[in-house]
């Protein structure tokens, strides 16, 4: 319906003239969008993607446009020249979701357990052993300015059967809810290869897993995820959950508080600590306001460092 907003002219320039004009084009467009519909009317914009192409090709070119018109710049300067001169990104993919979450999805996690004393919790925490058959620990942390997640999986005698450590990437990009979130994801990865190798040795209709997080916010989350901006991680989650609980997996995430002398949380924080690096391991994208501020902080040192040099 993108020509309804068009207005025809007319030399008394009334404005009923136009307001005819308008619902008459709606109408027709209307009549052609029921041709179509019936059963396809609930399949979502992201099962076609050469629409959804279309669209940012044609956002990104009246994006420029604007930008041109805003700042006086020659038609033929480059976009990201443009971009980084006047804080805009040109990533307009970021306004679209990677995968729409279904209202009727049923839950991921059979539970999340976030507990508010610390003294409770912790003693929860101690105690999963005698309430999963698989238990692993996550967590994140940052050093030089870099970001490192790990994930732990450990046995009934809390030795380490299976470690991973993942290099997030500078603390300018991403930040510590960030990488606590990434944690979690590759903790279910690590919880299906271990559940894959119990259900081969013994013979169990349900095996509980769970994973234990220092981060309140990251299982906060996870907990209250939905169709938010900079969800990707969580959508993740998700996603992996569901497909790991569809095998015979039942998924659980707990808080566990830092600090509190657990073997298991510490040995994560770590590994977490000892996978800084300047790189990333991940598939994730930065958050658009962490883009945002990269660049913004890095037009603002250019800009001082040229006003310096005319001094």
């Amino acid at each position: 319906m993108r020509n309804t907003l068009v207005f025809g002219s007319t030399k008394q320039l009334r404005f009923d003239t136009h307001r005819k004009k308008l619902l008459t084009r709606a109408a027709s467009s209307l009549e052609a969008f029921r041709g179509i519909s019936g059963s396809t009317w609930v399949a979502p914009l992201m099962t076609m993607p050469w629409e959804v192409a279309k669209l940012v090709n044609e956002l990104t070119k009246l994006q420029k446009r604007a930008a041109i018109l805003i700042s006086g710049a020659f038609k033929r300067i480059s976009t990201a020249a443009l971009d980084i001169d006047l804080f805009v990104l040109s990533k307009l993919l970021h306004v679209f979701w990677p995968r729409l979450l279904p209202p009727w999805r049923a839950e991921s996690f059979t539970n999340i357990e976030i507990g508010s004393d610390r003294e409770t919790t912790g003693e929860r925490a101690e105690a999963v052993r005698s309430t999963s058959d698989i238990f692993g620990y996550s967590g994140a942390s940052g050093r030089e300015g870099h970001l490192g997640a790990a994930v732990i999986a450990l046995d009934n005698n809390l030795d380490v059967i299976e470690s991973q450590q993942v290099q997030v990437g500078p603390m300018d990009r991403w930040s510590v809810h960030v990488a606590a979130p990434i944690g979690i994801f590759y903790a279910i990865s690590t919880v299906f290869k271990h559940a894959h190798q119990r259900l081969r040795t013994v013979d169990s209709e349900k095996t509980t897993a769970t994973t234990l997080c220092d981060s309140r916010s990251a299982l906060q989350a996870v907990q209250n995820g939905g169709h938010k901006s900079g969800q990707r991680v969580i959508h993740a989650i998700f996603q992996a959950a569901t497909e790991v609980q569809a095998a015979g997996l039942a998924l659980r995430l707990q808080w566990v508080p830092g600090h509190c002398d657990n073997l298991g949380n510490d040995v994560a924080g770590r590994l977490a600590k000892d996978a800084v690096g300047p790189g990333k391991t991940h598939p994730f994208r930065s958050l658009l306001t962490r883009e945002t501020a990269f660049i913004r902080g890095k037009t603002l040192r250019q800009w001082e460092q040229e006003w310096k040099s005319y001094l």
